[in-house]
């Protein structure tokens, strides 16, 4: 069995299995997590600590490149999907 390392509050771990062929199996997987505060903003894809009409540009270029940033993970899922473009508009109207 291998001894995995702890990983720090933040980091996001994926499995995904591309092949229609292939099987994967996990004979022991612990997962375990600590809440920790966000430490960033929500819709704020620019990084400027301000929700507004500048964080557009780099949400789309995210969401258009299949590339992941927190801020613009607006519902949270791990995924920056047309799931979340209704968030973030309501987060640019607030």
């Amino acid at each position: 069995m291998l001894d995995m390392p702890s990983l720090p509050a933040g980091y996001r771990v994926a499995f995904r299995l591309r092949s229609e062929s292939a099987s994967v199996s996990f004979d022991d997987i612990e997962i375990s997590s600590e809440l920790a505060p966000i430490d960033f903003l929500l819709g704020d894809v620019d990084r400027s600590e301000v929700v507004d009409f500048l964080d557009i540009v780099p949400f789309v270029d995210l969401l258009s490149n299949g590339l992941f940033q927190d801020e613009a993970d607006m519902n949270q899922d791990g995924m920056v999907d047309f799931l979340d473009i209704g968030p973030f508009i309501d987060a640019l109207t607030q």
